[in-house]
């Protein structure tokens, strides 16, 4: 199913890396927000997925911009910005204390979509442009495949770990439960972090930032 012959260039294995662990954040976090709108707020399903709209808009917002902020400040930096971006608005979920005004909330899963949304445009343009263009099939399946995987896997993860938490805790105390998941959710988004790093710092066909034209006058 895989050419593995990708995975030999190192900038398909990195972009291959930070796909696996974005699918893994991304897909788990979503199997945790509308459980913990439900069972930790009391909400109804329609008001749990009325609240699960700021992402998606976030997203909406950034996505097309995202591309432009590639070409111009290269994969790496939107990566990092997008990641941290999608970090910073993971942290409301991890407090214990008392539950936060839902205009906070909403303003963090906003701020989640800006993240999750600037991420994707440069993490596929690192993913092609580390290939060939004969190879452009192989690497998509690979991609789409390494992304599934990871969403898979990050959800399994994070299913077994708030069981866990919700069969050891008080039966009147699950925000405690669904924080100490949502905090290994932010740790696979921090973990993400590493591959992002090593991305290249320009745009894609650009190895160093554009010269000044040279000064032709004559002395």
């Amino acid at each position: 199913m895989l050419d593995l012959r990708l995975f030999a260039g190192r900038g398909f294995t990195l972009a291959g890396i930070n796909t696996f662990l974005l699918g893994a954040a991304l897909y788990s976090s979503m199997m945790l927000l509308p459980l913990y709108f439900t069972q930790v707020r009391g909400m109804d399903p329609l008001h749990a997925g009325l609240l699960l709209a700021p992402q998606a808009l976030g997203s909406a917002v950034i996505t097309p911009l995202a591309g432009r902020l590639t070409d111009r400040h290269g994969p790496r930096n939107v990566v990092l910005a997008g990641i941290g971006l999608t970090v910073l608005g993971t942290v409301p979920f991890v407090l214990t204390g008392d539950p936060l005004p839902e205009v906070l909330l909403i303003a963090a899963l906003f701020l989640r979509g800006v993240g999750l949304g600037a991420v994707v445009p440069p993490n596929v343009a690192a993913t092609y442009t580390s290939v060939d263009r004969s190879q452009a099939p192989a690497a998509t399946s690979a991609r789409t495949v390494l992304n599934r995987v990871g969403g898979s896997v990050g959800t399994a993860v994070l299913a077994v770990i708030l069981q866990n938490a919700l069969a050891g805790g008080s039966a009147a105390a699950p925000q405690t439960a669904y924080a100490h998941t949502f905090g290994w959710a932010l740790a696979f988004g921090v973990l993400t972090l590493v591959p992002a790093a090593l991305y290249p710092r320009h745009a894609p066909g650009r190895s160093c930032p554009p010269s000044p034209p040279a000064d032709r006058r004559t002395p």
